[in-house]
């Protein structure tokens, strides 16, 4: 009986690991959202740039991301516009080759492959 338990609890773990490399193969390369206002890219060594503009302005993000839970987590580390020093959390909705889309404190950001 334990045998059975510990072994249904190792596929648990490594089926939970496959997708997560499965989603982050999904989630790896050049976003831009969908409105044209920005980009963002989520590189394979953990790290992220986004930059964002309006009318005149522009801003750059810098950091780093990871997947914990079906999450994507962000912890912005550098800002043109200000010191920063963020950690943020967003839930992922959908995500394949071509549409990335996520809950980030209430709001959907929609972004779509570049």
């Amino acid at each position: 009986m334990r045998f059975a338990l510990l072994l249904v609890s190792l596929l648990i773990i490594a089926g939970c690991g496959q997708r997560e490399a499965s989603l982050r193969q999904k989630i790896m390369g050049a976003w831009e959202l969908t409105n044209g206002l920005g980009r963002v890219t989520f590189a394979s060594d953990g790290s992220i740039v986004s930059h964002f503009t309006a009318n005149t302005q522009a801003w750059t993000y810098e950091g780093t991301w990871q997947l914990k839970d079906d999450r994507i987590v962000i912890t912005t580390t550098k800002s043109n516009s200000s010191p920063c020093s963020d950690v943020s959390m967003a839930r992922i909705i959908r995500a394949d080759s071509h549409e990335l889309v996520y809950d980030l404190s209430g709001q959907t950001i929609s972004l779509s492959r570049k």
